[in-house]
């Protein structure tokens, strides 16, 4: 899968930038990635039944809203986005460039790949949409919020994240990932509000006919700017919003409150920033060694009475670090960032179940599970389904 070359590993067959999860809506398979191209391919015979191409790369999920197949780009070139590369120094626009007549947001017909309207003024988006009642909700890198009605792209309202935070006066003369305070967590909703958390290092809940903030949640280190709200999508399960907190704590805030109920600290050297799958009185996170680096280790956990705290049941070695486990009464199925396998376990126990051969590790995306077929994408570039 590559060779070592003046003591670097260099990989084959790998994307650069990060594939969206597979989404699945009657039969069909809905994929973005770095390639610039949105896929809609048949369930069960793996067969493309059209593609959409776009100025730049898809890295959330595709939202299948209300007959539309909707979502955003972060840009190009697809190296970029390492956050080492000054998007501005090389061509990319401005922030007051994007809202005005930049990237733009799309909803096709997922019948045909037609589009049924195209709206710029939402920025770059690192991450999918969530929607409740005709309205989405889209965070961007430059730290903003929208409600967005779905079916014209028309904004009803924005909010800053970074407002009355230390990153309110950073300076927007350029655009890469990681710089404050950046939305790169997906939104998740109830039937009144929606919550997200930025890189102003806290996490949000909106009023989703309004926009006005409920409550807020400092997680980050206050200090240094460390361990901010980044690559987890917070879990909404019952009264609890499960997120990351300093990139190695597992916090569960109280929905009603804001307040932190319950904290789980990851191994010494661990990185906690995977999303979790809940159900039940179980929830099922990862931690792992380093973030990309395959062979370090990672491991998926059980934690049972999730009212009271985190009492660890079991867990397993190489699965997740940052993606998330997907979870049913009979299987918790999983990718890993330190390994190239899609593995299913019993959720009770723990016990291997299968595991399939994947080739490459899967990053910041999670598998869709559909009837008793489980998709995944992996960094290697290929979109697998599984029995």
């Amino acid at each position: 899968d590559g060779a070592w070359v003046d003591g670097e590993f260099i990989k084959a067959d790998y994307t650069a930038a990060l594939p969206g999860s597979p989404t699945v809506v009657d039969g069909v398979v809905y994929i973005g990635g770095p390639d610039g191209f949105v896929n809609a391919v048949d369930v069960e015979s793996g067969k493309e039944l059209w593609k959409f191409e776009i100025d730049g790369v898809v890295s959330g999920a595709v939202s299948i809203v209300d007959g539309k197949a909707m979502f955003g780009e972060i840009g190009r070139p697809t190296g970029a986005f390492d956050g080492t590369v000054d998007l501005t120094a090389i061509g990319a626009p401005s922030q007051e460039e994007q809202l005005e007549s930049g990237p733009k947001y799309f909803a096709l017909d997922p019948k045909t790949g037609a589009v049924i309207w195209s709206v710029p003024g939402y920025g770059y988006t690192w991450v999918s949409a969530v929607h409740h009642d005709g309205v989405m909700f889209i965070g961007d890198m430059n730290g903003n919020v929208y409600g967005v009605d779905v079916e014209t792209g028309r904004k009803l309202w924005s909010y800053y994240t970074a407002t009355d935070t230390p990153q309110e006066d950073k300076a927007h003369d350029h655009h890469k990932h990681g710089w404050p305070p950046g939305v790169y967590c997906m939104p998740v909703a109830d039937e009144e509000n929606f919550y997200v958390g930025s890189w102003s290092g806290f996490y949000f809940a909106f009023d989703q006919k309004t926009g006005k903030m409920r409550w807020r949640t400092q997680t980050g280190w206050p200090e240094t700017g460390g361990g901010l709200p980044d690559s987890a999508a917070p879990t909404l399960h019952k009264d609890h919003l499960y997120v990351q907190k300093r990139g190695f704590i597992l916090a569960a805030i109280n929905i009603h409150s804001g307040e932190i109920d319950w904290e789980w600290k990851a191994p010494p050297g661990h990185l906690q920033n995977g999303t979790l799958a809940a159900l039940g009185n179980s929830v099922y996170a990862s931690s792992g060694r380093r973030v990309t680096y395959i062979p370090y280790v990672s491991y998926i956990y059980r934690f049972a009475d999730v009212e009271n705290g985190s009492e660890e049941i079991w867990k397993h070695r190489d699965g997740g670090g940052l993606t998330a486990p997907v979870v049913t009464d009979s299987q918790l199925i999983f990718g890993s960032t330190t390994g190239v396998y899609l593995t299913s376990l019993d959720p009770a126990t723990g016990a291997l179940k299968w595991r399939l051969y994947t080739g490459g590790e899967m990053t910041e995306n999670v598998p869709a599970i559909y009837g008793n077929m489980a998709f995944n994408v992996s960094k290697n570039g290929w979109l697998n389904a599984v029995k």
